[in-house]
């Protein structure tokens, strides 16, 4: 159960045992032989820490959000499955979609738009120079597209043990796994750590779909009630939100790092917070309501 858990988890733990060992250090130098061919380390030294930092920012949507929302659910999707009740776990399920999209898809693009001022505002100083934040915002720019995909895992895994089947989840981890692993040594070299992250995002949405599509069958769900008018005023007001910010960081341009952060994510969350109510969206009536 906890590999089929932390599938995300371990597939950041192989993006920096990647890094570490083809990054090129002073004890190392540029260059390494393999098979009587010289090629050069793809990324700098100091790759793990920017893979590193940049983990911990996607990860704290996932945290507060993601792994709430599947937690909260579990206990009604546990209940429907003993019962048989297919019917009441899919439209369990389908709201648990529903709250994904509303909250992952605008924390993925609010994340992308902050992306540097947030690395700078948290981590810049001392040893960590603005070179470091350019590099770490740029994995975090690619971590990022994968945060539906990581909030989607986590309720899927919850819904396989719902039904007390801990083995599919882990079966398809372990796939994602090594797909992580083949993608991380292909994408390293014209990506550097930007690569890496890529792989992780893409791995994710991959395992996602898969685990949807073999619950879906196996248990004949019917989980799209609502979802595509939930997309659907969800994209607008993301696309609201993400012109006000990119709007505020246009003219904050200059201002430094902390001014843009006080400055745009208040607007952000306000603008879609406020599209959210005047589209009428149902996800934001159940979180006011506590549903």
């Amino acid at each position: 159960m906890i590999v089929g858990l932390a599938a995300v988890q371990i597939n950041t733990l192989l993006d920096m045992l990647t890094a570490y060992y083809l990054s090129a250090t002073p004890q190392t130098g540029s260059t390494f032989t393999l098979a009587g061919q010289v090629f050069e380390y793809p990324v700098k030294e100091g790759s793990v820490t920017y893979l590193f930092y940049a983990q911990r920012c996607y990860q704290f949507p996932l945290g507060v959000f993601g792994i709430a929302f599947a937690t909260a659910i579990f206990p009604f999707l546990s209940s429907f499955a003993a019962q048989k009740d297919f019917r009441q776990f899919s439209d369990t399920l389908a709201q648990g979609f529903r709250l994904v999209i509303f909250i992952g898809l605008p924390a993925t693009v609010g994340m992308i738009l902050v992306r540097l001022p947030m690395v700078k505002v948290i981590f810049e100083g001392n040893e960590f120079t603005a070179a470091d934040s350019s590099h770490t915002a740029m994995a975090l720019f690619f971590y990022s597209l994968g945060i539906v995909a990581y909030f989607v895992q986590q309720l899927l895994v919850r819904a396989y043990y719902s039904f007390q089947d801990s083995v599919t989840p882990v079966k398809v981890a372990v796939r994602m796994v090594g797909a992580n692993l083949v993608l991380n040594l292909i994408l390293i070299w014209p990506l550097g750590t930007g690569g890496m992250a890529l792989s992780t995002a893409f791995c994710s949405t991959a395992g996602g779909v898969v685990l949807l599509v073999v619950l879906i069958k196996r248990y004949d769900l019917k989980i799209t009630a609502g979802l595509f008018a939930c997309v659907f005023k969800t994209v607008i007001a993301t696309v609201v939100m993400a012109s006000g910010g990119w709007w505020a960081l246009y003219v904050l341009n200059g201002s430094g790092a902390i001014w843009q952060m006080v400055v745009a994510v208040p607007i952000c969350i306000s603008l879609f917070i406020l599209t959210s109510l005047l589209l009428k969206h149902g996800e934001i009536e159940a979180l006011l309501h506590r549903k």
